[in-house]
């Protein structure tokens, strides 16, 4: 599969799933359908921005492209989990519950979006060119492996 075709396929997801957000935001009458608001919004983010990361053509474009992914990445698992906690109690988590879910995904976005002055979360990022496309190759740095172990 080429990265153009690729990138129209991420880009149509992203279409459907921007729906979902107008839909879900539409609709919210709820804290489910608040949880699934912010699940659904943070999945555009990932996906439109890994589909924008696609057709980068330069260092900078793939860090703009990256933090923007992560804005939605970081968090969907700590709304995820809101969402199946709601499901599953059929109450609302208690707030220090909620702040300690969300201060992995925070410092993970931090470290992401300040990542030309560190290299906590990667070590080097590093552009080659593929059929025409520049593909990142990520070298993973050490709260990298933090981060995902906090999403299994």
């Amino acid at each position: 599969m080429s990265i153009d075709t690729l990138r129209t396929i991420l880009y149509a997801e992203s279409a459907v799933v921007g729906l979902l957000v107008i839909y879900s935001a539409i609709r919210q009458k709820s804290q489910l359908a608040q949880y699934f608001f912010f699940v659904v919004l943070c999945t555009f983010f990932y996906v439109f921005g890994y589909a924008s990361e696609l057709g980068a053509d330069s260092l900078a474009d793939v860090r703009f492209w990256l933090t923007f992914e992560y804005f939605g990445l970081s968090f969907i698992s700590s709304f995820w989990f809101l969402l199946s906690w709601k499901l599953w109690y059929h109450r609302v988590p208690r707030f220090r519950m909620k702040v300690l879910l969300f201060v992995v995904p925070a410092v993970t976005l931090f470290l992401v979006a300040s990542q030309e002055y560190q290299s906590l979360y990667y070590k080097s990022l590093d552009l080659i060119e593929a059929d025409g496309h520049y593909l990142v190759i990520l070298d993973k740095g050490p709260w990298y492996w933090v981060y995902t172990g906090y999403q299994l």
